[in-house]
């Protein structure tokens, strides 16, 4: 390249090098603002999970009803009603009686970002979701997206978008997470889904993000709650109370679970949100940083490249005056 081109190409390098770095500030800024939200929500979700823990560990299976809590078994998946056949519906709080058959009916909100240039952050977590997907071979499973990624790649796989949710704000708050989330509550409880499961990358730190895959709805399955009391009874400080429950609960533990368990699941949902997020903005902060020191280190390059063109023009242009000056000798 002659030196004009060199010049005019360190120059486009230079723009895209502002804003590269423009990008890696306002995700740096909207890193911080999520942290700080995640950072905030910690100990009111620590002391949320260990009233779980210490319910679901020492109350009785009866006394454990709430919908939320339990797994469906084979006897509760039913077949879909013929012509003419009325589908069960909710009387006084119980289901009918079911017929077993139908394949189960499964969503996994699958949380992705609403643009690129954030390195491999989406196609880490969309070939996890991929193979999640392609492993529920005897399931009829639903998409919940959240971001364009995850919308737009579910959509070439030609799955069932139950719902998309994009342009999330990083002022996020509870009212939103219940409006996206209300929908498939209901469906789980009227008995529609049989399991609800997360696709997210977790936040590590700005520079590491691992895609995570974990079931949502139900909490607990019947062993993993026989574990915790098997766990439990094996502790020294296990109550010793003549008590119904081992300990004295105030008010009714149905009563407090019908309280905790919705907001559980908020908590739960909103912070899991708000790892993804953090994952998405840390991920983007570095690659835009690696692209910065990248064209910083392609200006030099072109700086280099341009100053010896240089000085191999003004180099020819000498020998040609010298070479004149010695012809008219």
């Amino acid at each position: 390249m002659n030196t004009r081109a060199i010049k005019r190409k360190i120059r486009s390098v230079n723009n895209i090098k502002k804003i590269t770095r423009a990008m890696e500030m306002v995700s740096a800024s909207k890193l911080k603002k999520i942290q700080g939200k995640l950072m905030a929500i910690r100990p009111y979700s620590a002391k949320l999970q260990t009233i779980m823990d210490n319910l679901l560990t020492y109350l009785p299976p009866e006394a454990i009803t709430h919908p939320l809590l339990k797994a469906r078994s084979s006897e509760q998946l039913d077949v879909p009603p013929q012509r003419g056949e009325a589908r069960p519906t909710k009387l006084g709080g119980e289901f009918p009686e079911q017929r077993t058959g139908r394949k189960k009916n499964i969503v996994a909100v699958v949380m992705s970002s609403d643009k690129g240039l954030c390195g491999g952050y989406n196609a880490n977590l969309l070939k996890t979701a991929g193979r999640f997907v392609a492993e529920q071979n005897e399931t009829d499973i639903k998409i919940m997206a959240l971001g364009r990624k995850s919308n737009d790649y579910f959509k070439k796989q030609e799955l069932e978008i139950m719902a998309s949710h994009t342009q999330l704000s990083t002022e996020i708050n509870f009212r939103t997470v219940k409006k996206m989330m209300g929908p498939v509550l209901a469906s789980y409880e009227t008995r529609a889904l049989d399991e609800v499961w997360l696709v997210y990358s977790e936040f590590v730190n700005p520079m590491i993000q691992k895609p995570r895959v974990t079931r949502f709805l139900p909490m607990l399955t019947a062993a993993e709650i026989e574990k915790r009391r098997a766990s439990a009874s094996e502790k020294e400080d296990q109550p010793k109370l003549d008590l119904p429950y081992g300990y004295l609960f105030e008010p009714d533990p149905k009563v407090i679970l019908d309280l905790i368990v919705p907001r559980y699941i908020e908590v739960r949902f909103y912070s899991i949100v708000l790892e993804a997020m953090a994952s998405e903005h840390g991920a983007r902060m570095m690659a835009m940083r690696n692209a910065t020191k990248n064209a910083e280190e392609v200006i030099d390059n072109l700086t280099l490249t341009f100053n010896k063109a240089r000085q191999a023009s003004i180099t020819g242009e000498l020998l040609d005056i010298v070479g004149g000056a010695e012809a008219m000798k």
